[in-house]
């Protein structure tokens, strides 16, 4: 039987195996910039490190998308080859993703 383990910040909940991502930005979003940082005990229980956010915009456009992901120690990124993505000039725009994350 695994531990309990549970965590809560701005960006991040645990519940049971499950890590939920949900994280607000509306800024440009490339490679290599650091979207959420992630806790090493969450890292080291995440069954895969590659993965898509859903990107939702809270405005009058339709660009919502797809966006594929990397965990790197400590962080969650856009993988490299997608395009940048720009800076939203008016309303949100979140980021919603989901992990499975191994019993220890």
């Amino acid at each position: 039987m695994s531990r309990p383990f549970s965590y809560n910040d701005k960006d991040l909940t645990v519940i049971g195996n499950l890590l939920f991502i949900h994280s607000h930005y509306n800024y440009i979003f490339f490679h290599g910039l650091v979207l959420v940082d992630i806790p090493e005990q969450i890292r080291k229980r995440v069954c895969h490190y590659e993965n898509y956010l859903l990107m939702t915009n809270m405005n009058n456009a339709n660009d919502n998308a797809l966006v594929p992901v990397t965990m790197q120690p400590g962080y969650l990124t856009v993988r490299d080859g997608f395009p940048d993505i720009p800076e939203l000039e008016n309303g949100e725009r979140w980021y919603y993703g989901i992990y499975l994350l191994k019993d220890i």
